[in-house]
């Protein structure tokens, strides 16, 4: 009997890493399939008893504050009991980035 957790919805918050803007799909040329399309791919497949519901809120060139503001509560409505959250990468590519406010941020 396995104790593992079972994931049953899955969110992904981000930018384009998350959204999966530069990662080609080998199976479809052309298209493009992120990690966390993979994942929740890898966490559906681990789930023999249930269906896995995902959604990838993540969108291109987001800043951090936008994720927070924008994503986080859709993401808290949908009541997930798996969140991934990737972003500030475009927030840091900025004069003047302060890392460390971007970590408070997060945290």
């Amino acid at each position: 009997v396995s104790t593992s957790a079972r994931w049953r919805r899955y969110i992904a918050l981000g930018d384009s890493f998350t959204e999966g803007l530069t990662d080609p799909d080998p199976v479809s040329p052309g298209e493009h399939r992120g990690w966390a399309d993979r994942l929740a791919e890898h966490l559906a497949a681990a789930s023999r008893d249930a269906d896995v519901e995902y959604a990838n809120l993540a969108v291109r060139g987001r800043l951090l504050p936008q994720v927070l503001a924008e994503q986080v509560p859709v993401a808290l409505d949908a009541r997930p009991d798996l969140v991934s959250l990737v972003a500030g990468g475009n927030d840091l590519m900025r004069p003047g980035a302060d890392p460390d406010a971007l970590v408070a941020a997060l945290e």
